[in-house]
């Protein structure tokens, strides 16, 4: 009855709701706040949502339990329509088509927009720059997207997290993503992006989590610089990182400098499958929050520091496939969470038993 046709706020989510979404449900004009993820449901958006729920503000339809129930289907130009919505899920189904251009003038959409893991094709829309400078995230990785990363996405100067990651974008990293100084979180790996990682990447002091992994970059990894200076920070001096620094799989050259010390926080450093050719840096050991520590299929050379054994928390420790010289240092059995140390393809000498408790 008069009830249900004024409802406003619908949460079906968690639940073991299974089948097709009735599409009756679409005709709730009055509702804001509609949601059903984490069911076994499916079906395709109707392309007039825009039209007939112009009041919504939420719209969460993903996460899916079982991988054979997906939503599918195009994501409806109509969408600009809402112009009140603030938060937009559709992770985790098998949505198609291309980011919708109208996408950018929602300009209320101040929380997220999530439209990772579908099939969206297409080129990354230069228009996205022009959405609320008030949005918090932007999913939009495990996609098909392609092209170049507008510079216009420097203008969401809110952002908490970027996952682009999975896609097919090629290009330069756009130096404007140092505009997004919120930013905890940014995902580029497994694109095909080439060229140099922008030196303002040294900008976004409240990083925790930097994943660039298989791309194509090359040159240097940004020097050190002062945090508080002019002069753009460095990767190695973002002392906020406090998850993971993941550069692996590119074409970096030059020298780990002693400014990785800085990284004291940090959980992962990966900088596997480079072309880095300078010794391993004795502040390695200032490192102390390191569980994984991956240098391997690089062309260091000299010794292994005997403070990598002050990295107290290693599980695990992979060096291997470089030009290291010298002996095993003694500091190594000092590691006693390590579950895995692959010292393999290198020119190192000697094995003091003695220090390890074989």
């Amino acid at each position: 009855g008069a009830i249900i046709n004024n409802i406003q706020y619908l949460q079906l989510s968690l639940n073991n709701l299974k089948g097709l979404v009735p599409q009756q449900l679409y005709n709730l004009s009055t509702l804001t706040f509609f949601a059903f993820a984490k069911n076994d449901l499916y079906g395709e958006i109707p392309s007039d949502i825009g039209f007939r729920l112009p009041n919504l503000r939420v719209y969460h339809i993903c996460f899916n339990k079982f991988t054979f129930f997906f939503f599918t289907g195009a994501i409806p130009p109509s969408l600009h329509n809402i112009t009140k919505i603030e938060s937009i899920r559709m992770s985790n189904n098998l949505l198609s088509g291309s980011v919708p251009p109208g996408l950018s003038e929602l300009r209320n959409l101040l929380q997220f927009i999530a439209l990772d893991e579908n099939l969206i094709e297409g080129s990354f829309p230069a228009s996205i720059g022009n959405l609320s400078g008030s949005l918090q995230k932007l999913y939009l990785g495990g996609n098909r997207i392609s092209g170049q990363i507008p510079p216009s996405i420097g203008r969401l100067t809110s952002l908490t997290l970027l996952n682009l990651s999975s896609n097919q974008l090629s290009g330069s990293i756009p130096p404007e993503i140092g505009h997004l100084k919120e930013l905890t979180m940014l995902g580029l790996a497994r694109n095909k992006l080439s060229g140099p990682v922008p030196v303002e990447i040294g900008h976004l002091t409240a990083l925790t989590k930097l994943e660039v992994s298989k791309n194509e970059l090359i040159g240097r990894i940004p020097e050190d610089n002062n945090l508080h200076g002019d002069i753009p920070a460095s990767l190695f001096a973002l002392g906020s990182l406090s998850s993971i620094l993941n550069l692996s799989y590119n074409s970096f050259t030059g020298a780990l400098t002693e400014t990785i010390g800085q990284l004291k926080n940090v959980i992962t450093i990966d900088l596997s499958n480079n072309f880095l050719n300078s010794s391993i840096p004795l502040s390695i050991g200032q490192c102390r929050s390191l569980q994984t520590l991956s240098l391997s299929r690089n062309a260091l050379s000299g010794v292994i520091p005997d403070t990598t054994g002050n990295l107290k928390g290693l599980q695990s420790l992979d060096l291997s496939s470089n030009q290291l010289t010298g002996g095993i240092p003694s500091s190594l059995a000092d590691l006693q969470d390590v579950q895995l140390l692959n010292l393999s393809v290198n020119d190192l000498s000697g094995f003091y038993s003695k220090h390890w408790n074989l």
